[in-house]
């Protein structure tokens, strides 16, 4: 008698039983008596990213409590906390959840357990339909299952202009307000540049931050081939007497960066992947070369300029936002070489750099805080 039927009973149960501990999440909304937000978003799983949009959010709609909600679909759970008039204010998130079915599933459950609760988003980057590569080759249905979702939001806010572009083609206007993370609180040790704060001072050599790491897809789905670009380019910064330090802004990521630093002598290993820390560590930088879109934007919070080497569209979609898209390579596209040259024109103007680019930062964090003026406004409504 074969064992598929009895296997695959059980990894259905086994299934049921993870989600029903998942949904115990929503049981905080229970004793917030209706003044809790819910969050929309992913967090609590090692992406420094995640949590520093969420931090950005409970900053930017205090007094209220934003509480992420578990990734479900329509359940039990989730329908009775609805009931009980619990969730104060649907809030979607920080992060790249717009045509992403997963998020669309886990905000349509929520809108109609709470359908009188006020709808509101401070930003949310947008999957670029062109980008129909491995996990996200289904994002080309996306667009029309979201555009009534998105009409129940007074306003939609976005991450950068790539996201607004996408949004326009199915007729939904948005406002390019930046990302999240830009509105974080720094640590109190840090100068901050949106304060007109830039005494950093240069040191004898150039610091050169480079952060590179795990993706679950990327332009030209060869991660050993971009892993070899950087390792070169790490080798040749420092042949010159450039500082090299790694940064990993996902707890995923630290491994393959320790190798690296094994690979290269006289590279720094990665620091610790905590928020307060990994900010520090960009802010003791004169460029950052980063994978990943939150490298880019933490770095760009902290006033040290990124280099792009864009896995996914939307890290050349925040780089337009901060105007630095000359300062994006694909993936598929670049060499040691070509980050060498970008590198070489970042430092040699580098106040320069610097100077625009926090301008830039500063403009969009006042756009958040307008932003979230309004959605506070909302919320009391």
């Amino acid at each position: 008698m074969s064992t598929a039927p009895a296997a695959g009973m059980l990894s259905g149960v086994r299934r049921r039983v993870g989600e029903l501990r998942r949904a115990t999440g929503y049981v905080p909304f229970l004793r917030s008596h209706g003044r809790s937000a819910a969050y929309v978003g992913w967090s609590g799983n090692g992406n420094l990213g995640d949590e520093a949009m969420l931090e950005a959010h409970r900053r930017l709609l205090a007094p209220w409590d934003v509480r992420q909600v578990p990734n479900l679909p329509d359940n039990a759970v989730l329908r009775a906390v609805g009931r009980r008039g619990a969730i104060g204010a649907v809030c979607l998130g920080g992060g790249t959840l717009i045509f992403n079915g997963h998020f669309r599933e886990t905000l349509t459950a929520l809108l109609a357990a709470a359908p009188s609760a006020p709808r509101t988003m401070l930003s949310v980057g947008v999957e670029d339909p062109t980008y129909a590569q491995g996990r996200r080759a289904a994002v080309r249905a996306e667009p029309a299952l979201w555009a009534p979702i998105l009409r129940e939001f007074p306003t939609v806010r976005v991450r950068g202009p790539r996201s607004a572009a996408s949004l326009a083609e199915i007729g939904v206007d948005a406002q390019v307000v930046g990302d999240p993370a830009l509105a974080l609180a720094l640590p109190a040790d840090l100068a901050d540049p949106l304060s007109g704060d830039m005494a950093a001072v240069r040191g004898e050599r150039p610091v050169v931050g480079i952060n590179v790491g795990v993706t679950d897809d990327l332009w030209g789905q060869d991660e050993d081939g971009l892993l070899g670009h950087v390792r070169d380019l790490a080798r040749r910064l420092v042949e010159r007497g450039t500082e090299v330090r790694l940064i990993s802004t996902t707890t995923e990521d630290t491994a393959p960066l320790e190798r690296l630093a094994a690979e290269v002598p006289g590279v720094v290993a990665p620091p610790a992947c905590e928020l307060d820390t990994v900010l520090r560590a960009l802010a003791a930088c004169d460029v950052l070369v980063g994978e990943k879109l939150h490298a880019l934007v933490l770095a760009a919070r902290v006033g040290v300029p990124g280099i792009a080497m864009e896995y996914r569209p939307k890290c050349r979609d925040f780089q337009q936002s901060v105007g630095r898209e000359r300062y994006t390579l694909r993936t598929d596209e670049l060499t040691s070489g070509s980050l060498l040259e970008l590198v070489d024109e970042v430092l040699a103007d580098l106040d320069a750099q610097r100077a625009a680019m926090v301008a830039e930062v500063a403009t969009l964090a006042t756009e958040l805080e307008r932003a979230a003026d309004d959605a506070r406004s909302t919320l009391v409504a």
